[in-house]
């Protein structure tokens, strides 16, 4: 009699030898390698000096255009409050990295002009803030009471001193906290300017990007990096305002 034997085969899902595979694909690439970044931690300093100081020349223009646009918004003059709101509707309605293409791209199109990538971008990064932070100057002025302005006019006070020397200060005081959210926007919106070449943080990070193929490491130090700005102009906006309203109490 002829015994047979049977082998039993074990069978492995396809599926699951594939995802343990895709597991073991998975954890090599979590594997994250800083060290090799060193040698471009220059780029990333001078691209953060980039950075704030496109956005310091930013912040100074639209303070400028914020004056401006409130007077305009505030005069009883109809052109002028035309002007006011035409500006603000553009500028406010269309995105920012809009603007910015148009003047790197748009204005020499049209004048034979060309701007430097870095003077395009603190253009149309402080004309865009402009718009919103004199909104906010307007509101923080018409919230001042109308008494000290006829105080202030009663004892003979000229009206440009009326209005630098007791609205504005009142007015910014009341703004403060809104006025920081700004200066957060502006520094983060400095990072559309990349797209038109101008070497910032953002731009600089994809060029160490371009030679590493480290984009994961890369993004978490430029992320760290616009944490700890954001970090401590909050900071500093919390102690201004705190400063402001101890000196309003005494």
């Amino acid at each position: 009699m002829v015994r047979r034997r049977y082998v039993r085969l074990r069978l492995i899902h396809p599926k699951k030898n594939n995802y343990a595979a895709n597991e073991g694909r998975f954890a090599m690439k979590l594997k994250l390698d800083f060290s090799s970044l060193w040698a471009y931690r220059m780029s990333w300093v001078k691209g953060l000096e980039s950075t704030l100081l496109v956005t310091l020349i930013a912040l100074a223009v639209a303070v400028v255009i914020a004056l401006v646009l409130a007077a305009f918004r505030l005069s009883k003059i109809k052109p002028l409050n035309w002007i006011a709101s035409i500006y603000l509707s553009i500028f406010r309605g269309v995105p920012q990295i809009v603007q910015i293409m148009f003047i790197y791209f748009g204005i020499p199109q049209l004048t034979g002009h060309k701007f430097a990538p870095f003077v395009a971008g603190w253009l149309a990064l402080g004309l865009n803030a402009g718009a919103f932070m004199s909104e906010l100057l307007r509101g923080g002025i018409q919230s001042v009471d109308y008494g000290q302005k006829e105080a202030a006019v009663a004892m003979g006070m000229s009206g440009a001193r009326i209005q630098f020397g007791i609205v504005i200060p009142q007015a910014i005081k009341s703004i403060l906290p809104g006025l920081i959210n700004e200066v957060i926007a502006l520094l983060k919106g400095s990072s559309l300017i990349y797209a038109i070449g101008a070497a910032e943080l953002m731009r600089n990070t994809q060029l160490v990007i371009s030679s590493t193929f480290r984009s994961f490491e890369c993004y978490i130090i430029i992320g760290v990096i616009y944490w700890i700005l954001v970090t401590i102009l909050t900071t500093i906006g919390r102690r201004v305002e705190r400063w402001v309203n101890r000196s309003g109490q005494r």
